[in-house]
C-alpha cells in the first residue's frame, strides 16, 4: 500500500466515526503514516512514545542520531485545532526539538520551534484531510518534510524554513494589496488605466478621455483604515468629528527644482519633458539608459521614433519631441509622471526629493 492510499484509508475511518478517542487517532491515523514514511513504531531509537520531557511526556518523539528531532502531540479527533500549541512548544524548549506536529487525525499542523513570533505564527503547513481533492499534495509536502530520511539529515528542517519564510512574505503581500490598490488608484496608474480605456472601447466603440477615467479610478479609492476613538464618558458633549475629506487628484506639478536650479512648467508633463531635456544636457547617453527602463507591453515613454511610442497607432499623436531628437508619450497621469522622474534621477545618479525636488500645487 503506498503512502496515498493510507492516507485515502485514513480519511475512510475519520469519515466513518470510527475514532472515537485518541488512542484511535494514535494508532490508525498517526502510526500508519509514519510507517510509510520509513519510521519503525517498533523500535524506541526511531519511535518514542511517551518521550519524558522534565516528568512530562510527549506522545511521540521521532529520533535521529540518538536526539529527538521531531515531536508530535496527538489529539481527540474532536480537539480544536491549535489546542496544545503552548505545551507541545514548552516541550520542544527544553530539548531544542526543530520540527512539531500537532494533529487531531483530520487536521496536521507542522511549526518551526526555533522561529519568532507566537506559535501560530510559527507554523508553516496545515494539512486537512478533509481535503481530499489535496491527498496528492500532502503525499508530496510528508514525503519531504516528515519522511525519515529527510528528518535525519536536516533536509526537512531546511524545507521547513523555506516554507515558512514564504507563507510570512505571502501574508506580508496579502496585508499590502489595500494600500497598493489605494496607490494604484491615487497616482492614476498607467497601465491600469489603459486597461479600462481599452475595455471602454472595446465595449461601446469610443475611447474615454485620461481625465474621464482618472476620475473615475479617483471615485474608487478604498477608505483610509478607520482608527478607534475614545467614548465620551456619559453626560460628556461630544462635537461630531468633521467628514472626511473629497478624495482629489494628485497634485499638479509645476517644475522642478535641480540643485538649487529652480525651473518652472505649465504642467506635470512639461516637468517630465524638461527633466528629461536637462538631464540629457548633463549627460549625451542619459537617454539610451533610461528609454529601456520605460517599455511597457503596449507603449514606451520615449522612443528615437514616432511611432514607436505606442503600439497602436492611434495615440500616436499623443506625443512630443524633446531638444535632443528624442520622442515622449504624453498619454500619462501625474503619479505616473512622477515615477518616472524618480527613475530618471536615479540613473542620473541624482536623489530625487533632495538634490531635485518637484515643484506641486
Amino acid at each position: 500500500m503506498t503512502l496515498e492510499q493510507t492516507l485515502r484509508k485514513v480519511i475512510g475511518y475519520l469519515n466513518s466515526g470510527s475514532l472515537d478517542s485518541e488512542a484511535a487517532v494514535k494508532a490508525s491515523v498517526v502510526l500508519p503514516v509514519l510507517r510509510k514514511l520509513g519510521w519503525d513504531d517498533t523500535d524506541p531509537n526511531e519511535v518514542k512514545p511517551e518521550f519524558s520531557v522534565d516528568g512530562k511526556f510527549v506522545d511521540y518523539a521521532l529520533i535521529g542520531d540518538g536526539k529527538p528531532l521531531v515531536f508530535i502531540e496527538a489529539k481527540h479527533v474532536h480537539a480544536k485545532v491549535g489546542t496544545g500549541e503552548e505545551q507541545l512548544f514548552g516541550y520542544a524548549a527544553h530539548r531544542g526539538v526543530p520540527l512539531l506536529i500537532l494533529t487531531n487525525g483530520r487536521c496536521w499542523d507542522f511549526y518551526l520551534s526555533m522561529a519568532a513570533g507566537p506559535p501560530a505564527d510559527r507554523r508553516f503547513y496545515r494539512l486537512d484531510l478533509g481535503l481530499e481533492d489535496k491527498t496528492p499534495d500532502y503525499v508530496e509536502f510528508l514525503e519531504q518534510h516528515l519522511r525519515e530520511g529527510q528528518v535525519v539529515s536536516g533536509q526537512a528542517n531546511l524545507s521547513a524554513q523555506e516554507l515558512l519564510a514564504n507563507k510570512r512574505l505571502r501574508e506580508k503581500a496579502r496585508g499590502a494589496i489595500p494600500r497598493a490598490w489605494r496607490a494604484l488608484v491615487d497616482e492614476g496608474d498607467e497601465i491600469l488605466g489603459d486597461l479600462l480605456a481599452e475595455r471602454v472601447e472595446s465595449d461601446c466603440g469610443a475611447k474615454p478621455g485620461l481625465d474621464d477615467v482618472h476620475s473615475f479610478l479617483a471615485s474608487l479609492r478604498p477608505p483610509e483604515p478607520m482608527k478607534r476613538r475614545k467614548t465620551a464618558p456619559p453626560g460628556s458633549q461630544c462635537n461630531p468629528s468633521p467628514p472626511p475629506p473629497s478624495p482629489k487628484w494628485p497634485a499638479t506639478m509645476k517644475g522642478f527644482v535641480l540643485r538649487g536650479r529652480r525651473v518652472e512648467c505649465k504642467s506635470a508633463i512639461d516637468t517630465l519633458a524638461s527633466v528629461l531635456n536637462t538631464l540629457h544636457r548633463q549627460d549625451s547617453e542619459f537617454m539610451n539608459r533610461f528609454a529601456p527602463k520605460t517599455i511597457r507591453k503596449k507603449r514606451r515613454l520615449v522612443a528615437r521614433i514616432q511611432g514607436d511610442l505606442y503600439e497602436d497607432a492611434r495615440h500616436t499623436n499623443r506625443s512630443r519631441k524633446l531638444e535632443n531628437s528624442w520622442w515622449l508619450g504624453t498619454n500619462y497621469g501625474s503619479g505616473t509622471i512622477r515615477r518616472y522622474i524618480k527613475t530618471a534621477c536615479e540613473e542620473a545618479g541624482i536623489k530625487f526629493g533632495n538634490e531635485l525636488k518637484l515643484i506641486e500645487e
